[in-house]
């Protein structure tokens, strides 16, 4: 109807909201992983109509973990094998959600590496010591290989830790061995090759042998050999042979034909042997071969030396003194040309040009070896060489200031000398005292010898005995205590019991005596008699503590030193015997020269023949009713 109004109702509903989308962008679906598994899923998430405010992350029904910000993820760690469904939420500001759709993975069990050894080759036989080069291969499917560990039975070797995996051993011993490679992965999983045996052989020594020369031939001196050896190895090479005479090494050779030139080979008796050394270090030494270099024959010689001297006068063959120079001029006839000259000297010519007197010796080797000697003097024409000498005795037993003048006269110059204490001087200074002897030779190789003393200040050698008697007639209880007073020790001590030393600790009854000997050669003689019970003592019996002092010195020997006869002349201060007897340098008795009654105070001389005697030190000794003395006598040529 016109007029009327119209009335319109508007009804207001809220506005709903929009869900959040959500999906999973990584892993993909059915992704394949390998135990234990570490997963990164990740989501991508995104509301229209506000924001999202959380994405939660879910296998099957079980939540793993959420992310409030993106982009949105969550790392899975450790996953162990199976087959898992993925699926991820998502919340928006308004709380409403969304979940994604399914991703299915898979994370498989991890596969063991593979392992093998290429080398060596099973049985392989090596020679000690040993260089053995193990190599293996190595693989793993799911994963990378961390090391190969090498065994020698359950005996770790080595490892290696990269490809290609190897492993060397060294200086193996002989014997049989069982080697295998262990290899383990990234994940701890370790897989052992199949065993490889191999032989390690011990090395077989060289053989070698002499060939030359034979065994027990025979050369002349100066030899010159060729020593050769045959040498091989069964199992390698031989690297030098090495030639012995006896200990002392010749030489070696280090290829074949093995050989060692032997030069100048004095004369005697040699034991030669090889010694081979393999590649190995192996040695072998071979029989000894025995062999025998003589001494050359002398060649009968022909040859006839004469010399002509120009002498320069007036020395040669006269006396008087050397003046300006000379010459030899050597003649030789016969033997067998070219000849070979040598002087002592040392020179080689035929004749020679002198500028001093003394010997001159030369000889002469022809072209078979024939020789011929001569010697000729140029000088002075002397006497026979004597010796005299005086002498400074030591201020003091233990002082060394002593000395000796030596003069030589005669003979022909020059001199030599050799002192007993090693002094190769004409005099001798700083001596201690003691007994010296002294060899001179001259230049003719004469020699004369003379003996001296060089004495201590001090008193006059003696003797104090003291003696216990013994308790029964059959027992050894007794003693005897010998003193010794001046002189110069050391001592030497003769009993007539054939005792050395200077008391008797326990003795029987009976006559004891004894002669001590002092480094001068001075002599004291004493005697005792041990008493058993109820024997009285005779009137001579010394008492205990009796001196006996040295006989005296009034004793001559001339000539001293001689070679065929000599005097004693001596005196005694009472009348008595008296017995002379010779000893050796060793205090052995030679031989009773004389025995006699003597006048007190008269001088007796006493000749005594020494031609059957050896040259040489001795001792004359002079002995009377208590006392004795000793002298030196030489005996030369």
């Amino acid at each position: 109807a016109a007029g009327l109004a119209t009335t319109k109702v508007v009804k207001l509903y809220p506005q709903c909201s929009a869900p959040p989308s959500v999906s999973i962008s990584s892993p993909a679906a059915n992704a394949s992983y390998t135990a234990p598994a570490n997963l990164t899923i990740a989501a991508n998430a995104a509301d229209s109509d506000g924001s999202v405010s959380k994405v939660e992350f879910f296998q099957g029904t079980t939540k793993l973990g959420e992310d409030v910000s993106t982009p949105f993820s969550y790392n899975w760690s450790n996953v162990a094998a199976g087959n898992y469904n993925l699926t991820v939420k998502a919340t928006d500001n308004n709380g409403a959600t969304t979940n994604s759709a399914v991703v299915a993975v898979t994370v498989k069990a991890p596969v063991a590496p593979t392992v093998a050894l290429t080398s060596p080759a099973a049985n392989t036989i090596f020679m000690a010591p040993a260089s053995i080069s193990i190599n293996a291969n190595a693989a793993d499917a799911d994963g990378s290989i961390a090391k190969v560990e090498f065994f020698q039975g359950t005996t770790k070797l080595g490892e290696d830790l990269s490809s290609p995996y190897n492993f060397t051993w060294s200086n193996v011993a002989a014997g049989t061995y069982s080697l295998t490679a262990k290899a383990t992965d990234n994940t701890n999983l370790a897989t052992t090759s199949a065993p490889i045996n191999i032989t390690v052989t011990a090395p077989v020594p060289p053989t070698v042998s002499i060939t030359a020369p034979t065994n027990g031939a025979i050369y002349t001196a100066p030899a010159n050999l060729t020593i050769t050896a045959n040498a091989a190895d069964s199992d390698g090479s031989v690297s030098k042979v090495e030639f012995f005479q006896g200990i002392t090494k010749l030489g070696e050779d280090v290829t074949v034909p093995f050989s060692y030139s032997w030069s100048n080979v004095a004369a005697g008796s040699y034991s030669l042997t090889a010694q081979a050394t393999d590649n190995n270090g192996q040695v072998t030494t071979s029989a000894p071969v025995s062999i025998t270099v003589n001494e050359r024959v002398p060649v009968a010689s022909t040859m006839a030396l004469t010399t002509t001297v120009t002498p320069a006068e007036p020395w040669y063959g006269m006396y008087g003194p050397f003046e300006g120079a000379g010459s030899i001029d050597l003649h030789v006839s016969g033997g067998t040309a070219p000849y070979t000259y040598r002087w002592h000297s040392g020179t080689g010519t035929q004749d020679i040009s002198v500028a001093s007197p003394g010997l001159y010796s030369v000889t002469v080797t022809d072209a078979v070896g024939g020789k011929a000697q001569t010697t000729l003097y140029l000088g002075r024409k002397n006497g026979p060489m004597t010796l005299s000498s005086a002498h400074l005795n030591a201020s003091g037993a233990e002082n060394r200031d002593g000395s000796i003048n030596l003069s030589v006269i005669g003979g022909v110059l020059p001199y030599t000398y050799r002192w007993s204490n090693g002094g190769t001087t004409e005099d001798l200074t700083g001596l201690p005292p003691g007994s010296y002897t002294v060899e001179v030779m001259d230049a003719f190789g004469k020699v004369v010898t003379t003996w001296l003393t060089v004495s201590p200040p001090g008193t006059e050698l003696s003797l104090v005995v003291a003696h216990k008697n013994i308790t029964t007639s059959s027992s050894d209880d007794g003693f005897i205590d010998l003193t010794v007073k001046g002189g110069v020790g050391p001592y030497i001590y003769r009993w007539n019991s054939g005792t050395a030393s200077q008391d008797l600790p326990r003795v029987t009854a009976g006559l004891y005596q004894v002669t001590v000997t002092d480094a001068n050669g001075n002599t004291a003689f004493a005697s005792v008699r041990v008493l058993a019970p109820g024997e009285l003592p005779s009137a001579k019996s010394p008492i205990i503590n009796e001196i006996f002092q040295a006989a005296e010195p009034d004793f001559v020997i001339y000539p001293n030193p001689t070679n065929a006869r000599t005097s004693v002349k001596f005196k005694l201060s009472s009348s008595g015997k008296y017995t002379l007897e010779l000893y050796d340098s060793k205090g052995a008795k030679v031989k009773t020269v004389a025995t006699g009654q003597a006048q007190a105070k008269k001088y007796e001389t006493l000749e005594i023949n020494l031609v059957n005697y050896a040259p040489g030190l001795y001792m004359l000794k002079l002995i009377t009713d208590s006392k004795a003395a000793s002298k030196p006598l030489v005996i030369q040529l």
